[in-house]
């Protein structure tokens, strides 16, 4: 397996230490930044190193899914280099909000549509640092 990291380490080393094998990983940082008067998204990638992955298992980590629209844009992106499977593990999941069907991902904690911050999430670049997850209230 190579693993793609979608935004921040700390639930990935979390999680990594966990597993009784080494497991190479990248860390992609993916950003989705949406406009506030027409509330549309707009998905900002760094480039995917260029891994040969044809023919490997890949397992993307991902803090929070809400939409399911980054995923899976990753997901589309990584098949077109013809990787013999794709898993997707995410901390949180908000799947009232899903877009995709996403019902084969691997979920820790499935969430009501509320902003959580803590643990890697963060609001407005605040609240990442922090080791335990909080609902942020308005």
């Amino acid at each position: 397996y190579i693993s793609f990291n979608v935004k921040t380490e700390i639930e990935v080393d979390s999680l990594l230490s966990y597993l009784k094998c080494k497991l190479p990983h990248v860390l992609l940082s993916i950003r989705k930044i949406t406009h506030n008067i027409t509330n549309k998204s707009i998905v900002s990638w760094i480039p995917i190193p260029p891994l040969d992955i044809k023919g490997k298992h890949i397992l993307i980590i991902e803090d929070i899914i809400d939409s399911g629209r980054t995923i899976v844009a990753l997901q589309n992106r990584l098949l077109q280099k013809q990787p013999a499977s794709i898993h997707i593990a995410a901390l949180l999941s908000k799947p009232t909000e899903h877009q995709y069907d996403l019902s084969k991902a691997w979920i820790g904690f499935e969430i009501p549509s509320l902003f959580v911050i803590g643990y890697g999430l963060d609001y407005q670049e605040l609240g990442r640092e922090l080791s335990d997850i909080y609902q942020l209230l308005g």
